[in-house]
């Protein structure tokens, strides 16, 4: 008796389209069970979850997320993010002779954090303002980068 196994993806439609750019997130195997003759007398279909990815998207809805990056010899560290209205700028290696600036907009571009001179460790609380997305600019010595912070 011969065996051979198939796999085939699975899709539902209506997550098609946004998996154009992802793995898969279901898989099935199928086995075929032959005679001598080659007349097919079973078939089995298994299917398996890609836990991986399932996993992989709970971590980004449930986990705050720190944000790393480096501006001149600067090292700023953006935590958490998401936040619940609180979050923290870290600024390693940072001079008092280097030019700083925090901004903080609204999604419709308003300023609604301006702050200079910042310091090594910046906490910024944005409990007033409404749950959603912001963008955070930090300015060193003329050099911009922007985040967007979510407060949840």
């Amino acid at each position: 008796m011969k065996k051979y196994v198939f796999k085939t993806l699975i899709y539902s439609p209506a997550i098609l389209i946004p998996l154009l750019f992802t793995t898969h997130l279901n898989s099935q195997n199928v086995a075929f069970d032959y005679d001598e003759c080659g007349n097919r007398i079973s078939q089995e279909i298994i299917y398996l979850k890609n836990l991986a990815v399932e996993n992989d998207y709970a971590d980004i809805e449930n986990k705050p997320v720190e944000s790393t990056a480096i501006i001149g010899n600067v090292q700023l560290t953006i935590f958490p993010n998401p936040n619940g209205g609180q979050f923290t700028v870290h600024l390693k290696n940072l001079k008092p002779e280097n030019d700083t600036r925090l901004q903080l907009h609204d999604m419709n571009g308003e300023l609604i954090l301006n702050k200079k001179h910042l310091a090594s460790k910046n906490p910024v609380n944005i409990d007033q303002y409404k749950n959603g997305a912001y963008l955070l600019s930090i300015t060193i010595d003329g050099i911009r980068k922007t985040w967007k912070v979510i407060k949840q």
